[in-house]
């Protein structure tokens, strides 16, 4: 077994979260993407947008791919939830046979160093940091040269996409459209749900 873990706040979840998702799944040869929406993130605002919705909201984007998955682990919870305690309840739950793969993005793997134990992060699992624009991940190791083993995240090409969380917050609250830039699923339940409407 391969299993790819990507999480986030998915607040919202948007076409670049599943273009690093689907990479990850053909370039690695993973069986399966498990999606872990965040309940309370450790290292930003807690979303406006309750959890309950942002859980919808990927479940909607991912409800038709046979590989991808999604978790209500960190979204139950009512203290923050850190990488390395959901990465560690996954390996308990796959046993030590199954190869286990962290996804993310360059900007929060530019952070790394920030983050509960990442050197037992590195142990636990293989980091795949997928390239963002605006972010040089040539100088990874500048920023987390200090944590032990760092040298050993891959580093995954994937197609330019210059579409961010914020940014679509942002359009809807401008009332300018965000059709292709999310699932059509998540732009209808956007708009149902009346989300994003003020900044």
């Amino acid at each position: 077994m391969r299993l790819g873990v990507i999480g986030g706040t998915f607040d919202p979840i948007h076409l670049g979260h599943l273009v690093a998702a689907e990479e990850a799944l053909c370039q690695y040869g993973l069986d399966e993407v498990l999606f872990v929406p965040s309940g309370v993130p450790p290292h930003r605002r807690v979303p406006s947008t309750p959890a309950r919705l942002r859980l919808a909201l990927v479940e909607g984007a991912i409800h038709d791919h046979p590989h991808f998955w999604v978790t209500s682990f960190e979204t139950t919870k009512e203290e923050a939830g850190y990488t390395v305690d959901t990465l560690a309840a996954v390996r308990a739950e796959l046993g030590s046979g199954a190869s286990l793969y962290f996804i993310t993005g360059a900007d929060a793997v530019l952070e790394m160093a920030t983050w509960r134990q990442p050197e037992r992060i590195l142990q636990q699992c293989t980091v795949i940091a997928a390239t963002r624009p605006g972010y040089d991940l040539a100088h990874l190791g500048e920023c987390i040269g200090g944590v032990r083993g760092w040298e050993a995240i891959q580093i995954m090409e994937i197609p330019h996409m210059g579409v961010s969380s914020t940014e679509i917050r942002l359009r809807v609250s401008q009332g300018r459209s965000i059709r292709y830039l999310v699932p059509e699923s998540v732009r209808q339940m956007i708009e149902a749900e009346g989300l994003y409407r003020e900044t």
